[in-house]
């Protein structure tokens, strides 16, 4: 279980690292915007995810047949 928690540690890290490497982004934005979702669902006894994905430059990394096996 404490590989889970560090695996998501670094994971929203990362993310929150993207969002504010980006021009008029700050990490204070990206706290708001999680924090807002986490609510709602709380608010509406809905069950929720968050999903987070950057496509840009990934592809050039990724070898395409592993990407559609997946997909």
């Amino acid at each position: 279980m404490n590989a889970d928690y560090k695996l998501l540690s670094r994971i929203v890290t990362y993310r929150l690292r993207q969002h504010c490497g980006v021009r008029d982004n700050n990490i204070l934005e990206a706290l708001t915007a999680i924090g807002e979702t986490i609510a709602k669902a709380e608010l509406n006894n809905a069950p929720a995810f968050l999903l987070s994905l950057d496509f840009k430059g990934a592809l050039d990394s990724i070898a395409h047949s592993n990407l559609f096996v997946t997909l």
